[in-house]
């Protein structure tokens, strides 16, 4: 079983709204009280189970009333509630007769929306072109229509962006799905908020981003609890449990399956209870219980067939195959992988069948009697063949198990030879391979003994002290560097070489803490003492204790080689002092790099936002910039911007203070305020500030002017140098990008000095984004980058928050992502959020 097609079983049935919503049912005009009566009868007593019954005990009444449109409006309303309870083949057939009924009698605007109910039953019927046909001509008819437009064309684009993403045209469902979506915000329709947002979801589930997909989920579980919408809150959850599914978390997904089913009962939607009914089962099936899958199938099966879905009467007989299986009940299994087949034919011969013209009935019977006929001549050939055939099987047979029998007779002989020569071939290679053996051993003896010869003459001769004791700690050898050293031969410690007692002289502390550490985790053990040698100067030595064990895991010996290091230690603590003060001048340039950046209080009289700088050492080529051309008031001017200049640390620091200043001439003495004109002033001037250079040094530049038009709108003009622009709408899901101009502020040759302006016209609670690229470049533990696609997803998912929690959440990001391994660059991040 695929469980993309439970997804997407349950994504159809959850939209089969009703059409009462936003109170667009046609407007009959019928005052005939029986029919009333008739309409309010039928509401109070329908259930599931008794609804056709009821509507066939509606016909006989039907004929009493002689008013089409009467009629009309009870087939519509018991097509409604045909629909609330998934019955989409009924609601169909009663939507077409009602409006056969009334169709030369209501006007336009009526018509159009039940050609929208007929053609979401098409929809869920699977006649998918039908459905596509009859939605695109909606829309042709309703475009100068602004009584019903928005209404309407939310509900046909979002039902033709479900054709596209059934059809794999994801693109387009997408734009669909935008479209729709912005029609239910205008008209504050949650329910059809909720269902774009669920819908969009699926478009993750599809395309195997699955975090994008829970992400979307708890959005809608969060505005159907927030709006009180029951049923909305059980779909949410089923939804949710296929994330969590996808994420290997077991019990949160049966829970929200089992939550979304006991809600889903409440309401009678038999479609959508089937397919609960099947994951729940499905679910146990994977998870090595299919005992309790059982019971679950027979109800989805009963509620499958009740709903008319064969696409869920085909998914729970494959879930009934793979459960009786599990169990070892192949009879059961062989029984419902051929209703399985069977369905499972239907369906893709469906499309074929309507295509097809429907034959006569003489004709029908003729050929059946012709394949009755055939049939019968069939079988009384197979009967005549059929004795046969089994002589010449039995005869066959005996010739194959003789030959087959004196074939294994030569076989055995054959390979009783081959045994023998084998074993006699494989004692000559033995030999020959000992004499290999030992003549291999032989040559490495003698290599050995050369080296050892070569090693005992280094080891002698050596400036490294080297000492050898015995397992209880006496000494055994010493070489000629050990009298050199310490002005002490092996001789003067005849009777009392035990380590301990000659060490006290040499002043090593926790040498016993050495010793046990060496031998116990049978390893190399290096440390460093300062020392006095045979004259009484203070030496560092670095002692390295290596404990020797026989193949039988006993301790045979202990080596200690000793160096001096005096010289080692002395470079160290230069180059300590020269870190110190370097570190001290990096520290003081870095308060000197931040009096350029402008007091974050000082912006917040602006706007609302945060900003993320991360240099990668202790100062930055990163910096963000700020200038206003008047105060704070109801209208106002400034300039914003990100600077990424050549290179990190010291020398993009340097760049950014040169930068800065250049900035600083160009808007604040120049009174240039068109941000292409800084750019294309930035570019001239830099010429005369690197007269000889190469076009390597320079820097990267993102800048926006923002003019406060009223206490609505904003007007964003935005150029840059390599640096984009991230930008959203409040009313958008997602962050826009505009790219910048593929040049940077430097002295390369041949380069044009022009910019590319853009305008944007902004709203309250918008948001504006500048960033350098070193947060696109971060990479994580496999070096993969995070890229400009992930940034923007970062964007998108803190969007909604107050901006020092969308801080936090992009900073806790940056840190996951990073993990272990190192920043590349410089990180500046700006977000700005319209007041």
């Amino acid at each position: 079983m695929k469980h993309t097609t439970i997804i997407l079983l349950l994504f159809l049935n959850y939209f089969s709204l009703n059409l009462s919503a936003q109170n667009y049912n046609p407007k009959w005009n019928c005052a005939n009280t029986d029919a009333e009566i008739i309409i309010n009868e039928f509401r109070s007593n329908v259930t599931v189970y008794n609804i056709k019954i009821l509507t066939d005990s509606l016909k006989p009444l039907l004929i009493n009333i002689s008013d089409s449109l009467c009629k009309s409006k009870i087939l519509f309303e018991v097509a409604l509630t045909f629909n609330s309870y998934d019955l989409n083949a009924d609601a169909l057939n009663l939507f077409q007769e009602a409006k056969k009924f009334s169709l030369n009698q209501i006007d336009s605007l009526n018509l159009i929306i039940l050609d929208l109910a007929i053609a979401r039953e098409l929809y869920f019927n699977g006649k998918l072109n039908e459905a596509q046909n009859i939605f695109y001509t909606i829309l042709q008819t309703t475009i100068n229509n602004e009584q019903v437009k928005l209404w309407i064309h939310a509900e046909s684009f979002f039902y033709l962006a479900q054709i596209f993403q059934q059809t794999k045209i994801f693109d387009k469902a997408m734009q669909y799905y935008d479209v729709s979506h912005n029609n239910y915000l205008e008209l504050n329709y949650i329910d059809g908020i909720i269902e774009t947002i669920i819908a969009v979801g699926f478009m993750h589930i599809s395309t195997g981003n699955n975090d994008s997909a829970f992400y979307l989920f708890e959005k809608a579980l969060k505005l159907s609890i927030e709006n009180k919408l029951e049923l909305k809150k059980g779909i949410s959850l089923s939804n949710r449990a296929i994330c969590f599914y996808n994420q290997g978390k077991k019990t949160e997904c049966l829970n929200d399956l089992t939550k979304a089913l006991e809600i889903v009962q409440k309401y009678g939607k038999t479609r959508t209870e089937a397919v609960l009914l099947n994951n729940i089962a499905y679910f146990h099936v994977v998870n090595g219980k299919p005992e309790l899958s059982i019971n679950l199938l027979e109800k989805s099966e009963e509620k499958a067939i009740l709903s008319g879905s064969k696409r869920q009467l085909e998914t729970t007989y494959e879930t009934f195959f793979q459960a009786y299986e599990s169990l070892k009940n192949y009879e059961k299994a062989f029984y419902y992988s051929k209703k399985y087949n069977q369905i499972k034919d239907a369906l893709l011969t469906q499309q074929l069948e309507n295509s097809l013209s429907v034959m006569s009935a003489s004709y029908e019977s003729e050929k059946k009697d012709k394949e009755i006929e055939m049939l019968k001549i069939s079988k009384q050939l197979n009967e005549s063949n059929l004795q046969k055939q089994e002589l010449i099987i039995l005869g066959i047979s005996i010739l194959l198990f003789l030959g087959t029998f004196f074939l294994w007779l030569f076989y055995h002989k054959q390979k009783i030879e081959q045994i023998i020569n084998h074993e006699l071939n494989q004692k000559n290679e033995e030999i020959k391979q000992q004499r290999e053996e030992i003549l291999v051993q032989k040559n490495i003896l003698e290599v050995q003994n050369k080296y050892l010869e070569e090693l005992s003459t280094a080891i002698k001769h050596t400036d490294n002290v080297i000492m050898i004791f015995s397992p209880d700690l006496n000494l055994i050898y010493a070489n000629e560097a050990f009298e050199k050293t310490y002005g002490f031969s092996l001789k003067n410690f005849e009777g009392t070489q035990n380590l301990f007692q000659i060490i006290k002289r040499f002043e090593i502390p926790n040498i016993h803490d050495f010793i046990h550490q060496a031998k116990s985790s049978k390893t190399s053990i290096i440390f460093a003492n300062l020392r006095r040698d045979r004259n009484k100067n203070a030496i560092w030595i670095q002692s390295n204790i290596t404990p020797l064990f026989n193949e039988l895991d006993e301790l045979e010996k202990f080596i200690i080689v000793e160096s001096d290091i005096s010289n080692v230690k002395k470079a160290e603590g230069e180059i300590l002092k020269q870190n110190i003060y370097i570190n001290e001048s990096i520290h003081y340039a870095k308060n000197i790099q931040q009096t350029i950046l402008p007091e974050k209080a000082f912006l917040s009289q602006f706007f609302d936002f945060y900003i993320i700088y991360k240099p990668k050492e202790t100062v930055s080529g990163d910096f963000y910039w700020f200038y206003s051309m008047s105060a704070p008031h109801e209208n106002w001017s400034s300039l914003a911007a990100i600077v990424d200049c050549t290179g990190h640390g010291v020398p993009g620091a340097f760049m950014s203070l040169i930068a800065n200043a250049m900035l600083q001439d160009v808007v604040k003495y120049r009174q240039i305020y068109q941000p292409e004109t800084i750019l294309k002033t930035l570019k001239e001037m830099i010429k005369l500030v690197f007269p000889n250079n190469d076009g390597s040094e320079g820097f990267e530049i993102a800048i926006c002017r923002i003019d406060r038009i009223d206490t609505l709108n904003y007007l964003i003009t935005y150029s840059g140098a390599k640096i984009p622009l991230y930008y959203k709408h409040i009313y958008k899901n997602s962050f826009e990008r505009i790219k910048g101009t593929n040049e940077s502020i430097n002295v390369e040759k041949n380069k044009v000095l022009s910019f590319e302006s853009h305008t944007l016209k902004l709203q309250s609670g918008d948001q504006l984004v500048l960033a350098s690229d070193g947060i696109i470049d971060i990479a994580d533990e496999n070096r993969k980058r995070l890229g400009t696609f992930q940034f923007m997803e970062i964007l998108n998912q803190s969007a909604n928050l107050n901006r020092e929690i969308a801080c936090q959440y992009t900073n806790d990001f940056i840190s996951s992502w990073l993990k272990n391994s190192s920043q590349r660059d410089d990180i500046a991040i700006w977000n700005i959020a319209l007041k």
